[in-house]
């Protein structure tokens, strides 16, 4: 038998879903889908950064599953990169998908955290490489909104924790205290 605060809310998500509203959680779990669009088929990467190890590839005309989207290094006039659903973290640049149906929300949506510098100076960066491109700077106690983490890369090979934030650059997650911050997923 149910308790009356069970039944209450088993009866509003009943009211909810019946009224064709989606909750947050099911949107986060939506599957996004994309065709590839890409001549000689597309490349998967560890991280949203072309010019990086390629863990998996896709034939053109394809149909792969999406999860979400973040900002990183452009290709051809597109920042966007999409995290495939598999196994590991895979990206693809969003030049060469054609979503079928709805583009992938941005990852780590709706959840944001706010973050602080922990380091005198920290580089913000075009994509979760030590390599990539500075944007700018931030200084200790500044205080950022970091959307989602990911692991990185240096040396080719898996590195600590790095923050997307807001404005769609990367840190480093060594200098950045922003506890609650999600998955980019």
């Amino acid at each position: 038998m149910l308790g009356a605060r069970t039944a209450a809310l088993a009866t509003a998500v009943v009211a909810t879903l019946g009224s064709g509203l989606m909750a947050t959680p099911a949107d986060a779990a939506t599957t996004y889908v994309g065709k590839v669009d890409a001549r000689g088929g597309l490349k998967a990467h560890f991280v949203p950064a072309s010019g990086t190890p390629t863990i998996d590839s896709f034939a053109n005309g394809s149909r792969i599953r999406l999860v979400c989207k973040v900002r990183s290094v452009e290709v051809k006039g597109n920042d966007l990169w999409y995290r495939v659903k598999a196994r590991g973290q895979k990206w693809v640049s969003a030049k060469y998908v054609d979503n079928v149906g709805r583009a992938p929300r941005l990852c780590g949506e709706p959840t944001r955290t706010t973050g602080k510098v922990t380091t005198d100076t920290l580089n913000r960066r075009e994509a979760p490489l030590l390599r990539a491109d500075k944007e700018g700077r931030l200084h200790r106690g500044d205080r950022v909104t970091a959307v989602c983490w990911i692991n990185g890369m240096q040396n080719n090979q898996s590195d600590k924790a790095w923050y997307q934030l807001g404005n769609g650059t990367w840190v480093s997650a060594r200098y950045l205290d922003a506890p609650g911050s999600p998955y980019c997923a």
